[in-house]
């Protein structure tokens, strides 16, 4: 909200434009209970909320997210009966969910939470987080039948360990991780799933679907060289082929 960036977009396309443009103060300071590592399915009701407030005063609306903030936008849109965004634009938004650790996410990870290990360890041990990750373990074995590098082998459970209830239930990245390679995994998880129209009831993905189709212009910003998104061709609605 107070992002320097962000207040200078506002400014740029005020001035250029005439249009109102609002910024929504929401999950933004880390250190409090609400910040932006709150889990998607707890952000989008509550942001929307507040979203509904400004629409009201409008015919139509254009939205813009950045980076999980798209993901945000995309689940209110999708839950939002009879909503008046005419224009969603989604700049370097995990759309198809991240296949990696975004660069960006790391250094954030770095400044933010020096002792994450621990905490994603504690979380983990909290609950029958660690049973499932020992389960991955011996399904990862078999997957490579083959002696595999020991930094490998870390980086992929650490990957995996993102599945775990506990880090889904409290660290909002790990929801739209998106690995095709463990679909069975994913498909578990609470939000990402139910976004793409990949589980809930028929009449709830008829619903997403009726909402989704509301808008006149649907407009995807990412590419290879960015540093939100990674791989960058994930902000796209297609999948990864590749990955």
């Amino acid at each position: 909200f107070d992002n320097p960036h962000h207040q200078d977009f506002k400014k740029y396309v005020e001035e250029k434009t005439g249009v109102e443009v609002h910024l929504i103060d929401a999950f933004n300071d880390i250190a409090a209970a609400n910040s932006s590592i709150t889990p998607l399915w707890v952000q989008v009701p509550a942001v929307l909320e507040q979203v509904k407030e400004i629409a009201a005063q409008y015919d139509k609306i254009i939205a813009v997210g950045y980076s999980q903030g798209g993901v945000i936008w995309r689940g209110m849109i999708e839950s939002w009966d009879n909503h008046n965004v005419d224009t969603f634009i989604s700049l370097a938004s995990p759309q198809h969910g991240t296949a990696d650790f975004p660069p960006k996410y790391l250094d954030f990870v770095e400044k933010k939470f020096p002792d994450l290990d621990e905490q994603l360890h504690k979380l983990a041990e909290s609950s029958k987080g660690w049973k499932l990750l020992d389960e991955m373990l011996h399904f990862v074995k078999s997957f490579h039948p083959l002696k595999v590098a020991a930094e490998l082998m870390a980086k992929l459970l650490a990957k995996l360990s993102l599945y775990i209830p506990p880090i889904q239930e409290n660290f909002a990245p790990s929801n739209y991780l998106l690995l095709p390679a463990f679909n069975n995994l994913y498909l578990k998880t609470k939000f990402f799933p139910e976004l793409n129209n990949e589980a809930g009831t028929e009449k709830a993905k008829s619903r997403q679907k009726d909402n989704f189709l509301r808008l006149r212009k649907l407009i995807l910003i990412g590419g290879p060289d960015e540093d939100v998104v990674n791989p960058g061709n994930q902000s796209s609605l297609v999948q990864n082929k590749g990955q």
